[in-house]
């Protein structure tokens, strides 16, 4: 039988690096804030891997080194609980209509944060590297395979919410 190859594919006139400050400017966002950014239509879900990044956010508060972090969530609408259980300044974008304002958020991020516990492909995390931004997320499925360690991001551990923190604090 035939086979065939058929790439993810991603517009690349839409998902590319941009100006960062202008990016948070638009946001409304300060230029000195350090931005991470993670996404998910439903944050609670078991698959998106959320309490281990809760974890590496509480390790990185305690890290006195550390200044002027804000998280930024997008796909999900505003939730008190998880508002309340992240130590940074949050703000929930809610979901993104379009690509455009996709973009942007990436744009405006200095680290995304893809901590799925399972994930086929990781169609955020092309997104988010194609617009130049590293991504931390776990060394599984699909996602090893569009992130090169330490070159244009990192690969934590299974479920190791230090070694998140860490490799947020290494992009």
């Amino acid at each position: 039988k035939p086979v065939f190859y058929i790439p993810n594919i991603l517009d690349n006139t839409l998902f590319k690096p941009a100006d960062k400050t202008a990016a948070k400017q638009l946001l409304n966002i300060e230029a000195g804030e350090t931005v991470l950014a993670f996404g998910a239509i439903s944050v609670n879900s078991p698959y998106k891997g959320w309490t281990y990044l809760q974890k590496a956010l509480e390790l990185l508060k305690q890290d006195e080194t550390l200044k002027n972090i804000s998280v930024l969530i997008f796909g999900s609408e505003y939730n008190k609980e998880i508002a309340d259980s992240i130590p940074f300044k949050t703000r929930f974008m809610g979901y993104l209509k379009d690509e455009y304002s996709t973009a942007l958020v990436y744009n405006a991020a200095d680290v995304f944060i893809a901590p799925s516990l399972a994930e086929a492909f990781g169609y955020v995390v092309m997104e988010a590297l194609s617009c130049g931004t590293p991504v931390v997320g776990f060394n599984v499925g699909g996602i090893p395979d569009l992130i090169s360690h330490k070159e244009n991001g990192y690969l934590a551990k299974y479920k190791d919410a230090n070694d998140v923190s860490e490799g947020i604090k290494f992009c």
